[in-house]
Parts: structure tokens; sequence; C-alpha cells
């Protein structure tokens, strides 16, 4: 079976342009491809897996003062497979589910001066973004190579009952007013209520969040570890 996919091509920009300084996060995706790639790898999500991700989607939203805000409570209110995200990340931390998706046209790519690397990754085999790691200098690192920027992509699986990202209790399907209550500690920074588009942003030491909401629904999430150099 064909699906077709929106590829994010971040990879050209985090790979050589330093994808751990503020610069390379501030400009997000820029370009789009459609592709038809076989999905024959799909598997069925384990039970124990999917009540986690309820979970993640059941906390209660997070309500401290933004002068308060450290990077450490930042990843509380960033779920990924259930779990709060830990920095730092690799593929492997991020707990199962999650695999490299090499194609003709993307496939994973190294950069053999600066040892950073990207690919598309998948969810229990759909398709769900892109990764760019470091300290990587060949296939057999990139799972265990810290995470510099990870992206969600669910323009092309709003399909999908479990999702492997959470923000502060809040999934891919909401009404603007959940999102207004659970994004409040993020900073609107970009707006079109007439198309219900909404970017939002939240930068803490050395970790970058954004989200894009379109249509009332979460689309794009990009988060940006800036430590490096």
């Amino acid at each position: 079976m064909k699906k077709k996919l929106i590829l994010f091509l971040i990879f050209a920009v985090s790979l050589f342009g330093g994808c751990g300084r503020q610069d390379s996060m501030t400009s997000e995706v820029s370009s789009v491809e459609s592709q038809d790639i076989a999905d024959n790898s799909v598997s069925e999500i384990p039970d124990d897996v999917r009540q986690k991700l309820q979970a993640a989607l059941d906390v209660d939203p997070i309500t401290i003062p933004a002068e308060e805000w450290t990077a450490e409570t930042l990843c509380q209110a960033i779920y990924i497979n259930g779990e709060p995200l830990s920095i730092p990340c690799t593929l492997h931390s991020l707990g199962e589910g999650f695999a490299i998706q090499e194609t003709e046209e993307h496939p994973l790519s190294i950069n053999e001066s600066t040892h950073r690397a990207s690919a598309s990754i998948t969810y229990y085999g759909n398709y769900i973004g892109g990764v760019v790691v470091t300290d990587c200098e060949n296939k057999e690192d990139f799972y265990d190579a810290p995470i510099c920027k990870l992206v969600f992509s669910f323009e092309d699986n709003l399909e999908m009952d479990d999702i492997p990202i959470s923000l502060n209790g809040l999934g891919i399907h909401a009404t603007y007013k959940a999102q207004a209550e659970h994004l409040a500690f993020m900073d609107l920074y970009d707006t079109d209520e007439a198309t219900s588009y909404y970017r939002y942003t939240k930068k803490i030491d050395d970790i970058e969040i954004k989200c894009t909401y379109r249509d009332d629904m979460l689309k794009i999430v990009t988060i940006g570890f800036l430590n490096e150099e």
C-alpha cells in the first residue's frame, strides 16, 4: 500500500549549517515535498504503549510562571512516547517504535567533517518526521547519537490515533480554547485567525520548542537543542 507523505527538508540546513545554533532554529522548515513511498512495515502499537500515550494526554497543564521556567521544567511539559523528554536524548532513549526511514531521494545523510547526520523517521512504520544528530560517524552510530533537532510532522498523519508527542497534555486533536490553556507557557509569535493558523515558541536555556497549528490542529513540532557552538 502506498501513502502520500510530506517530507520536510530540514536536513541540508541543519546538517551543514550547525543545527545547534539558534539561527538555524529560527529558520524553520521552509519547503515540503509530497512523495509516494511503499508502506509495508507499519506495525500495531502495543497496548501498553497506547496506554502511556493516552496517559500523557491526561496530565494536568503546567502553570509555572514564565520567569521560573528552566530547561528541566520545560521538558516536563513535553511528552514523547508517553514519557517526559529528557536531555540529552537519542532515538534509542525515545523508546520503542522509532526507526530510520531511508528512501532513494532522502537517504540517511552524514557530514563527514562535522559528524552531523540526518534522516527521516517513522513511528511503528508510519512516517512521523525527521531528526538531526551529532557525533555520528556512520549509520551504526545513528540511534545512539545525541539529537540536536527533532521534527514531528502531522500533515499526513491526522488519521493516526496514537501520536508519540504531546505538549502539556495536548495532542493533535484539540480546540483553540484547549490550545490556549495548554500552551499558555509558550509565546504566540505568528497567527492568522482567518485560517486558524497559530505558531508558538518557547526557548529556555539550551532547548527551544516550536509548534504550528492550522485548522485548530497541531501540524508541526520542532524541538532543538542549542548547546552547540
